[in-house]
């Protein structure tokens, strides 16, 4: 049975133990805070990332538009 005197006795190593959990919580509440802000930073990369890929995908149809459109007119303007 638990009474008060088991809390004096042992008040060393329930000490002991609530430090350990208080410094466990704040490791993981740090390297939780670390691995978000990195993973946070690889989804803006891949962000930017594919917004380049789109805008160069954008230049590199209107180059093509405008490529074929040249070809068609060279076309049209030989058979006149």
């Amino acid at each position: 049975m638990i009474n008060g005197s088991f809390f004096i006795e042992h008040s060393e190593v329930i000490g002991l133990w609530i430090i350990y959990s208080i410094v466990m919580l704040i490791l993981y509440f740090v390297l939780d805070h670390f691995t978000s802000t990195i993973l946070a930073r690889i989804k803006r990369a891949r962000r930017i990332k594919l917004r380049e890929i789109q805008a160069n995908d954008k230049l590199y149809k209107l180059a093509n538009k405008a490529r074929v459109s040249s070809q068609i007119r060279a076309i049209m303007n030989a058979q006149l």
